[in-house]
């Protein structure tokens, strides 16, 4: 093994994509403890800060047209751009990394999706394994249910997951799914996200605070899964609101003070700012800055003595610093997690039933989770798949 390259999203500003990768590679590091292998971080992704997308998410098609729009927009533009320009790019960022007998791990995220974008980039880097005797892990990857309605990226992914080079492949949530990608059933496996271990990757403890975050999502997230679950249809903008500003009143009349922040998103940031706003509350006081890093983020969780929220990984990070957490449902992987944690309190943000809030946050404030056991599955994971891949070398 000449190098372990862990790839992920970490040029996404969904600070949760880059965060886990650089827990993996923290992990990684814990795991080869002394032998002297160089660990790198690659970018999946690598977008340029100017061209970031402010999200990821767009509303579904509600009518032939837009259907046919999408189809060219999601399946065909895609691999046009790849064969054209983006696959010239991605090579070239690929060749200034030894890929001669290196070990490439995917961090984890959401990447087994409808997205093509992904899926040509893990079909390349299997690739680029196979041409230089290099082998791929799969680590505690997200499979999306829209993987299911996009032939194409299913396809390629099917494809990848055939090849020798790949040698192990685990998910953070949708384990029964797996068998619907490929059949190798050493593969039907289910880790943790490696973000279990923020604390230890940013050296950042849980600080004495008094206070309760509120971790918005743009209320496109929603639209973007009105295909897989009909509840999103009515969740819009004013609807969010509407769901936050019955819990902030719950907070006011239970006199605990709060603060509004995003995972670092331009479209959830936009969407605290609006809420902020309705509720005419002051941004200065009310509205954590827009974290622009991983290490930010974590410092701002770090200052709660609960955290409420929509991501999934301000609920990861909160669950490392041990901070009690009430999980608001937007996608299937936030109720996966919080079986996970064996957590009570994961809510579909269902207006009607906020009545109780304040009950419901009594009780999360006690709750109390030991995440030994799952932090032990991640490492156990990457130590069996590592010493996979060096046996096939």
């Amino acid at each position: 093994m000449n190098r372990i390259i862990v790839v992920g999203d970490l040029s996404s500003t969904n600070l949760g994509d880059p965060l886990l990768t650089q827990c993996c590679g923290y992990i990684v590091k814990h795991v080869l403890g002394e032998q002297d292998i160089p660990i790198e971080l690659f970018d999946i992704a690598g977008r340029r800060p100017a061209h970031v997308k402010t999200s990821s998410y767009h509303p579904v098609p509600n009518h032939r047209k837009s259907h046919l729009f999408g189809f060219v927009r999601e399946e065909i533009m895609p691999v046009v751009r790849w064969f054209l320009r983006d696959a010239r790019v991605f090579r070239k960022r690929m060749s200034r990394i030894d890929s001669d007998n290196a070990i490439f791990i995917i961090a984890g995220g959401a990447l087994i999706s409808s997205s093509l974008f992904y899926a040509l980039r893990l079909h390349e880097i299997v690739r680029i394994a196979h041409r230089h005797n290099g082998k791929v892990i799969f680590n505690s990857v997200g499979i999306e249910k829209s993987v299911y309605n996009h032939g194409l990226a299913k396809y390629i992914i099917r494809n990848l997951l055939k090849q020798k080079e790949v040698v192990a492949f685990s998910t953070r949530d949708h384990v029964e799914d797996v068998p619907y990608l490929t059949n190798r059933k050493g593969f039907y496996r289910k880790t943790p996200d490696p973000g279990l271990f923020t604390s230890e990757t940013y050296a950042i403890k849980k600080k004495d605070a008094q206070l309760v975050g509120l971790s918005v999502i743009s209320y496109q997230a929603y639209q973007s899964i009105v295909q897989d679950d009909n509840r999103a249809t009515k969740v819009t903008a004013d609807y969010l609101i509407q769901y936050w500003s019955a819990i902030i009143r719950h907070l006011q009349q239970m006199k605990m003070d709060f603060r509004i922040l995003t995972n670092g998103g331009m479209a959830d940031y936009a969407m605290a700012k609006r809420l902020a706003s309705k509720l005419k509350l002051d941004e200065q006081k009310y509205l954590m800055p827009l974290p622009k890093t991983p290490s930010e983020l974590v410092s701002q969780l770090s200052m709660f003595r609960m955290v409420i929220a929509h991501r999934l990984h301000a609920c990861i990070i909160s669950t490392s610093l041990n901070i009690p957490i009430i999980p608001i449902i937007w996608s299937d992987k936030l109720r996966v997690f919080a079986e996970m944690i064996d957590n009570r309190f994961a809510t579909w943000p269902e207006i009607e039933e906020t009545t109780h809030f304040d009950e419901v946050i009594n009780k999360a404030l006690n709750e109390s989770v030991d995440i030994s056991v799952l932090k032990e599955e991640i490492i156990n994971y990457l130590t069996e798949s590592i010493n996979l891949a060096q046996k096939y070398e």
